[in-house]
């Protein structure tokens, strides 16, 4: 029941819109709170508070004194997981406009 409940909230904290952003633009790079701050257009607090919900269900650590925001492997599954339901939805879509328009 527990991994039951923590899945459900790393997709509910992961597909928000913003934090989505978050994990990708970390999954290459260390990022910072600043770079966060500035792509967002956030302040300290909203910021800190996105970062510690992703850092609680392990979508993303901090490292380097707390200063660097660092993907983990669940960032890199959960990306991949989300791209293939992606891949999913846009053939499903392709296959129903075609039976639609034939």
């Amino acid at each position: 029941e527990y991994s039951k409940e923590l899945s459900l909230e790393i997709f509910r904290l992961g597909c928000d819109k913003i934090n989505f952003k978050i994990l990708k633009m970390a999954l290459n790079r260390p990022i910072s709170i600043k770079d966060i701050k500035n792509e967002f257009s956030l302040t300290s607090m909203p910021a800190n508070r996105r970062i510690n919900q992703l850092v609680k269900v392990g979508l993303i650590k901090r490292e380097y004194k707390k200063t660097k925001i660092i993907s983990t492997k669940l960032t890199q599954i959960f990306i991949k997981v989300i791209d293939y339901i992606q891949n999913v939805i846009v053939k499903e879509i392709d296959v129903k406009t075609q039976i639609v328009f034939k």
